[in-house]
């Protein structure tokens, strides 16, 4: 994305940046709202959001189905069968793209369902393995079709891969100290060797290494020491209203985490790499002009493309 120069005051009260980086401010604009698929499909409550060289692909759950459009946003298709039958799902939660296949889940199914991704056809169903756990948005699928999920019970701290093709199920960070270990509540496969869990109220993600089952590093994400200071002023002043992680993404070369200022409804997108030694260094921070409510965010083609719940309609903004 080209830079844009942004004002030294909204720097200063939302930049998640390293004192000791430079890192520039982006202000994304608002190009696109659209609010419909296609003439008799409106835009309506979007879960997640995923895509592939060729197409974007919406999980909406009041049409229950995944909506797929090409990458002008012009209707395509749409797939998957809500219900009780065979391989039909009973809530349509979450798609992961990984080579030929899409991944759909089903959360209160407790299943996986893999399609082929260029018939959209069920290729079979997965049921989740004894001992994995995957709430909704909770799994990625690697290039090598891994998928993993967060372990159930009461050492719900490492993270459970399951390989499709071997159907042999295996953990990463197990050996993890107990007194380190955290409740992931959001992981992401990056660049098809680490794998990333997000803790439930910590400013850390932990690294796992997909071909090191011992591996693990818990690292401080840089937005904490700057932005939290501000943030709090702001929740004291806004009737304890607080910043908020929303969603993180990644991709084969940068980790993204959203954030939103619950006070005035900002938004903005850190961009982070992993250097040789798995720290995790800030990059860039984008920040959304238009302020919505918002809860969804994906990183496509240099665009951020997200759900806005008023009005409905799927948002994307550009620089």
């Amino acid at each position: 994305m080209k830079l844009l120069a942004y004002s030294l005051l909204i720097g200063i009260l939302y930049s998640c940046s390293n004192p000791n980086a430079d890192v520039s401010d982006t202000v994304l604009q608002l190009t696109k709202n659209i609010d419909k698929y296609d003439s008799t499909m409106y835009v309506s409550s979007v879960l997640d959001i995923s895509s592939d060289e060729k197409y974007l692909y919406f999980v909406d759950n009041s049409i229950k189905s995944v909506i797929v459009l090409n990458q002008d946003f012009s209707y395509h298709t749409k797939f998957g069968k809500f219900g009780k039958g065979p391989f039909e799902y009973l809530s349509c939660i979450n798609v992961n793209v990984s080579g030929n296949n899409l991944y759909l889940s089903d959360y209160i199914g407790n299943s996986i369902y893999v399609y082929d991704k260029n018939t959209y056809e069920i290729q079979e169903k997965i049921e989740y393995p004894e001992r994995m756990h995957i709430p909704p948005g909770e799994f990625c699928v690697d290039d090598d079709n891994n998928l993993f999920g967060l372990t159930v019970g009461n050492d719900s701290f490492y993270i459970a891969r399951y390989n499709k093709n071997t159907k042999q199920q295996s953990f990463l960070g197990k050996k993890s100290n107990t007194s380190e270990k955290f409740q992931y509540h959001d992981i992401v496969c990056f660049n098809n060797k680490i794998i990333i869990g997000v803790p439930l109220y910590s400013n850390k993600i932990t690294l796992f290494k997909k071909n090191d089952p011992d591996f693990y590093k818990h690292v401080e994400i840089p937005i904490a020491k700057n932005i939290l200071v501000q943030w709090e002023k702001v929740m004291r002043e806004n009737q304890g209203k607080t910043p908020f992680f929303l969603d993180i993404q990644a991709d084969d070369t940068y980790i993204y985490l959203c954030y939103q200022n619950f006070a005035d409804q900002h938004k903005m997108i850190c961009k982070f790499s992993v250097d040789k030694d798995y720290n995790i260094i800030l990059r860039e921070n984008f920040h959304l002009k238009e302020k919505n409510g918002d809860n969804v965010f994906y990183i496509d083609n240099d665009r951020v493309i997200t759900f806005a719940v008023a009005p409905m309609a799927i948002q994307v903004y550009e620089d």
